[in-house]
């Protein structure tokens, strides 16, 4: 299963961002949650805004991995 697939099913939706100061963005964000998980495929950095304080599911961390696989960060 892809990882947008993963994130889709725990009620992210997926925001792909042109080019932002810094790099070309891929955002999940979930609305209910108020959390964004964003991956920066410029720069190879993984930011998680978290405003609630929901911490990572064991779920959000295997999408996360899953995408980090897909998108070759783990080699």
């Amino acid at each position: 299963m892809s990882a947008d697939k993963l994130f889709e099913e725990l009620g992210y939706v997926k925001i792909i961002q042109d080019v932002i100061y810094d790099g070309f963005w891929e955002e999940y964000y979930n609305a209910d949650m108020d959390k964004t998980i964003s991956f920066n495929l410029t720069d190879k950095i993984l930011d998680i805004t978290d405003d609630e304080g929901w911490g990572i599911t064991m779920q959000e961390l295997k999408a996360i991995n899953k995408k980090c696989e897909e998108i070759g960060w783990n080699e």
